[in-house]
């Protein structure tokens, strides 16, 4: 009798553990907590093939120099490629010269930096981060360079101060993750591995999608499940693309961070990511093709024509940035000649981006935007000129109001730099108004 009721009291305790445990699988910390171990699986199974020293590779394509090397860097008002793209590359181009020659100490200054992106920050981080793995395991160097980071001066601008924390770079006590004010996707890096490297690239996607869905839970809004499997599609044929750019099919790079912002006015979440990868530019890219992709080649060729016939003395573009809008549009790709379903996954990308944002009475400042940041180029994307339906099959974006493909761009959306970066930036900053969507829902 005795061993009945053992055996009764187990099978009751038993069904109470299932039941707390499909709770706890439900509820989002454990979804968090999946996040992070995924997160640290991916790093550790790609620990021995995501270092390339990026520091080399950027001095030999930047073409550095010994009278670049500087001890004391500092960084601009606004150190972003889109905001300050020459001085940007001016920046980067003396720390890598710096680090390069192993000076003593390297001084980064942010005293006078008011506003940051995403991008920068990866950057710089990810340039500090592979040198000191580099340095690290040549035991028998006696010269490695020590690392100083200046704060703004401005206190009561946190904007900087906060990305600064998020990246280790500076520490900022005050702004802490445990109270739920950010949620970081750590740096993560891959490389062309052959007949694997697919499988590296889904996981890596599946990773940065729930990071996405993570953040816009606050917000009450979460993806559904054909979101998910879309976004990781697309994300993974966006990874594919920054491989394909990469030079010898070096190391692309995934970054992002939430903030969450409460005032007055508002509740907000500020979504923000970025991939990024060292090689041809877009432009370069397709012109290296252009022998094996002439039908396209041609079709770009003849657009062009027809908006140069538009330019006046005060607006017009250089071929380079023109030839980065048209490529992005849908059935247009450097490798179409190759497959037939490439040049389809950026503009859906951006597409399913621009489908986050909230769209309503929101302030200007916290206007979503998606860039891309490529060679001397910088293509600007906001609510005013998402990519829309031109016909059935494919998706279109003429960075006008007009949606009017005939026509010029905007000046805004698209800029031509003098400053030439060897590579390309995806970055994305969406913005969820937490107080808009309860009141949707209520």
């Amino acid at each position: 009798m005795k061993k009945i009721r053992k055996k009764a009291r187990v099978r009751r305790h038993r069904i109470i553990e299932r039941k707390v445990y499909k709770q706890r699988r439900s509820h989002p910390r454990y979804l968090l907590n999946w996040l992070i171990q995924s997160l640290s699986k991916i790093q550790a199974s790609i620990q021995e093939w995501k270092d390339t020293h990026s520091v080399s590779l950027l001095y030999k394509i930047l073409s550095c120099t010994k009278e670049q090397i500087s001890s004391t860097i500092k960084i601009p008002i606004r150190f972003s490629f889109s905001d300050s793209h020459d001085e940007c590359v001016e920046v980067f181009t003396k720390i890598v010269s710096s680090l390069y020659h192993h000076i003593k100490e390297l001084c980064i200054d942010f005293s006078k930096c008011e506003n940051i992106s995403v991008s920068t920050i990866s950057l710089l981080y990810i340039l500090i981060r592979d040198y000191r793995v580099s340095s690290g395991s040549e035991r028998k160097r006696s010269k490695v360079t020590k690392f100083r980071i200046i704060p703004p001066s401005k206190i009561d601008d946190l904007v900087v101060m906060k990305y600064l924390k998020v990246f280790d770079l500076y520490d900022y006590k005050e702004f802490k993750q445990e109270d739920g004010e950010f949620l970081k996707l750590p740096v993560l890096s891959g490389k062309f591995r052959g007949s694997f490297s697919e499988n590296r690239k889904a996981r890596v996607a599946k990773v940065i999608v729930e990071f996405i869905n993570q953040s816009c839970r606050p917000a009450n809004k979460i993806l559904s499940k054909n979101g998910r499997n879309l976004l990781e599609g697309l994300t993974a044929e966006i990874l594919n693309n920054a491989e394909d750019h990469s030079i010898k099919k070096e190391t692309w790079y995934v970054s992002g961070v939430t903030f969450h912002d409460s005032n007055q006015d508002a509740d907000l979440l500020e979504l923000n990511l970025t991939i990024l990868n060292f090689g041809d530019s877009f432009f370069e890219g397709f012109e290296r093709t252009k022998q094996e992709n002439v039908n396209n080649y041609q079709k770009l060729e003849k657009l062009l024509k027809f908006h140069q016939e538009q330019f006046t003395r005060k607006r017009r573009f250089e071929k380079e940035s023109l030839f980065t809008l048209y490529m992005l549009n849908e059935g247009i790709s450097r490798l179409k000649y190759e497959d037939e379903s490439r040049g389809n996954g950026t503009m859906q990308f951006l597409k399913a981006f621009s489908d986050l944002e909230d769209k309503g009475p929101q302030d200007k400042k916290y206007r979503s935007v998606l860039k891309i940041i490529t060679g001397h180029t910088t293509l600007s994307c906001d609510s005013d000129v998402v990519p829309f339906g031109e016909d059935k099959e494919h998706l279109r974006i003429s960075l006008n109001k007009e949606q009017d493909f005939k026509k010029l761009p905007e000046a805004k959306y698209l800029q031509y730099h003098s400053s030439y970066f060897p590579g390309s930036f995806i970055e994305c900053r969406v913005y969820l108004n937490k107080n808009l969507i309860e009141q949707k829902n209520g």
